[in-house]
C-alpha cells in the first residue's frame, strides 16, 4: 500500500473511530439512565400501590400500633406482600417505621430489626419522610454483582405518615443493555472495517493515476521521453497527466531541435576542419620535403589543436543524443581489460601502477557494453590524472545483493590530491570543468549513461587523500551474451597492472572526461 493510501487511510480512521466511540458511549448512557428511571418509576408505582392500599385499609392503625410481639398480624400482612411479590415480580417488599425498623417483609428477619443495607438510600428514605412522596434509590450491586435498584412509598394513617413501603427489584434489563453493548461494539468495530476497505478501495483508485504520473516524472528525469503518458477521466488527476503529456511532447520536440541544431554545427564545423585536416598534411609533407623540420613542428602542434576540436565536437553531440542501450551479458574480466588497455600510455607516462579486483574472478555483468566501457575508462583516466607520479589507482568489481537484487559495484579510488565540497557538489553539472580545456561533459555524460541503465553514480572525496567513484549498476541475467570477444592475457582477475617500456610507444586513443 502507497503511503498516500496509508494517509487517507489513517486520516479517515482518525476521524471515524473517535466519532463512533463517543456515539457509543453517549448512546449507552442515555441507554441506560432511560432503563434506570423507568425501573425506578416502576417500582414507584408498585410501592404506591401498595402503601395506598394500606393507607385505605384497617391494616394502617395495626401497622401503627404494631409491637415485636404482633406475630398474628405481621404473618398475615407478609403472606398477602409475598403475593403482591410475585405478581409484580419484585426481589422484596418490606415495611419500615419512622424510626426506619422493619416491621413487616418478605424475606425471613427479625422483627423490628435494622436494615443497615439501607443505610445507602437514607437520603432518599428521608426524602420521603419529609416531603410525603414517593421516590426511588439510584442503582447498587448487591453481593455478588447484580444491579439493583428500590423505590419507597409513604404509608399514612388518620393522615398521618406512619411507615414506608420499600420495594426493591433487580435491573435485569441493564445486564441485556450490556449484551446491547458488545453488539454495538461490535457493529462499531464492523463500521470502522468496512470504512478502511473502501478508503483503501478509493484511495488506490485516486493513489494509482498519481503513481503513474510519478513514474512518469521519473522516465522524463532519467532522460526516457519516448513513453507517452495517457490521461483517463475527466478529473484534476487527468487533467494533470493532459498537462504532463503536454510537456513530454514539448521536450521531445525541443529535443528533436537541439539535436538537429547540434548535428548541424557539427556538420558545419566538420568539413572546415576535414579541409584544414587535408592541407595540414600537405603542408607537413612540403616542409618535410625542403627539411623544415621546426616549421614541420608547428604544424605538429596545429594538428593536436584540430584533433581537440574534433573532440569537443563529438563530446557534444554525445552528450545530447539519446541512443537506445545494446545490453547484453558480459564477462567483467572483458570490461576491465578493454577499459585499462585504453588507459596505459597515460598510466606508463605517471608510472602510475593499477590495482585490480574482480570478485568473484568470473562475475558477469549486464548492460550496454560499449557505454559502461566508456565511463569506466573516462574515471581510470581521471583518477591517473589526479595521482601523482608513481601512485596507485585501484579498480574493483564485486557483486552485492540490495533489495533482494543483485547488483554491481564498481569502484575506482586513487590517492591523488582530492576534491573540496564545492567542487563536488557541481562535478555532476553539465560544462563545470576545472580544467584548461575541459569539456564540463564527461561527468555528466558518464552519471547519464548509467542512470539510463537504471543505475547510480556517486563520489566520495577529501582533500589531499584521494577520490573514490562508486558505479552501482543492476543485474538481468536474462539477457542474451555479447558476442565473444579476444580477452587480453594479462592477469587483471585480481592482482597489480604495471605499465613497462614495451608498453612506451602504445598509442593513447582514450577520451578525457572534462
Amino acid at each position: 500500500m502507497s503511503k498516500l493510501s496509508v494517509k487517507f487511510l489513517f486520516a479517515v480512521l482518525a476521524l471515524l473511530i473517535p466519532s463512533l466511540s463517543l456515539f457509543g458511549v453517549i448512546a449507552a448512557n442515555q441507554a441506560r439512565q432511560s432503563l434506570e428511571a423507568e425501573l425506578g418509576l416502576r417500582l414507584e408505582a408498585v410501592a404506591s400501590t401498595i402503601s395506598a392500599d394500606l393507607s385505605a385499609s384497617r391494616d394502617a392503625g395495626r401497622l401503627a400500633r404494631m409491637q415485636i410481639d404482633s406475630n398474628a398480624v405481621r404473618s398475615r400482612m407478609r403472606e398477602w406482600l409475598l403475593l403482591l411479590q410475585s405478581a409484580t415480580d419484585v426481589e422484596r417488599i418490606r415495611i419500615l417505621n419512622l424510626a426506619q425498623k422493619g416491621l413487616v417483609d418478605t424475606d425471613e428477619v427479625e422483627p423490628f430489626s435494622t436494615y443497615f443495607d439501607l443505610e445507602t438510600d437514607r437520603t432518599e428514605i428521608e426524602n420521603v419522610f419529609a416531603s410525603a412522596e414517593p421516590a426511588s434509590s439510584v442503582l447498587f450491586y448487591n453481593e455478588i454483582g447484580a444491579p439493583f435498584k428500590r423505590g419507597f412509598a409513604p404509608i399514612f394513617f388518620e393522615e398521618e405518615l406512619i411507615a414506608i413501603v420499600a420495594v426493591e427489584a433487580s435491573a435485569a434489563n441493564l445486564t441485556i443493555l450490556k449484551a446491547q453493548q458488545r453488539q454495538l461494539f461490535a457493529s462499531g468495530l464492523m463500521i470502522i472495517l468496512l470504512f478502511a476497505f473502501a478508503t483503501i478501495f478509493v484511495s488506490k483508485r485516486i493513489v494509482r493515476p498519481i503513481t503513474r504520473l510519478s513514474k512518469a516524472a521519473s522516465r522524463i528525469a532519467e532522460g526516457n521521453l519516448n513513453d507517452p503518458l495517457v490521461a483517463k477521466g475527466n478529473d484534476e488527476i487527468a487533467e494533470l497527466a493532459h498537462n504532463f503529456e503536454l510537456m513530454r511532447q514539448a521536450l521531445v520536440a525541443r529535443e528533436e531541435e537541439m539535436q538537429l541544431m547540434l548535428g548541424g554545427i557539427a556538420h558545419e564545423i566538420r568539413n572546415p576542419l576535414a579541409g584544414m585536416e587535408l592541407f595540414l598534411g600537405i603542408l607537413e609533407e612540403d616542409l618535410i620535403s625542403i627539411n623544415a623540420s621546426e616549421t614541420a613542428s608547428y604544424a605538429g602542434r596545429v594538428r593536436r589543436e584540430l584533433d581537440y576540436l574534433k573532440h569537443v565536437v563529438n563530446t557534444f553531440l554525445t552528450f545530447a543524443r539519446q541512443p537506445a542501450l545494446e545490453q547484453h551479458l558480459f564477462p567483467a574480466i572483458m570490461l576491465f581489460n578493454d577499459a585499462i588497455s585504453s588507459t596505459k600510455a597515460l598510466a606508463l607516462e605517471k608510472s602510475i601502477t593499477i590495482e585490480t579486483e574482480i570478485l568473484p574472478s568470473s562475475l558477469q555483468c549486464s548492460g550496454d557494453f560499449s557505454a559502461i566501457r566508456g565511463v569506466l575508462q573516462n574515471l581510470i583516466q581521471n583518477a591517473i590524472q589526479a595521482s601523482e607520479n608513481g601512485g596507485i589507482v585501484s579498480v574493483q568489481i564485486k557483486e552485492e545483493i540490495q533489495n533482494k537484487t543483485k547488483t554491481r559495484i564498481l569502484s575506482i579510488t586513487d590517492f591523488g590530491s582530492g576534491m573540496s565540497k564545492e567542487t563536488l557538489s557541481q562535478i555532476f553539472r553539465p560544462f563545470f570543468t576545472t580544467r584548461e580545456k575541459g569539456t564540463g561533459l564527461g561527468l555528466p555524460l558518464a552519471n547519464k549513461l548509467i542512470t539510463k541503465h537504471k543505475g547510480s553514480l556517486s563520489v566520495t572525496s577529501e582533500l589531499e587523500k584521494g577520490s573514490t567513484f562508486v558505479i552501482t549498476l543492476p543485474f538481468d541475467p536474462n539477457l542474451p551474451p555479447i558476442e565473444q570477444k579476444e580477452i587480453s592475457s594479462a592477469n587483471i582477475g585480481s592482482g597489480m597492472i604495471g605499465f613497462g617500456e614495451s608498453d612506451k610507444n602504445d598509442d593513447y586513443d582514450g577520451e578525457m572526461i572534462g
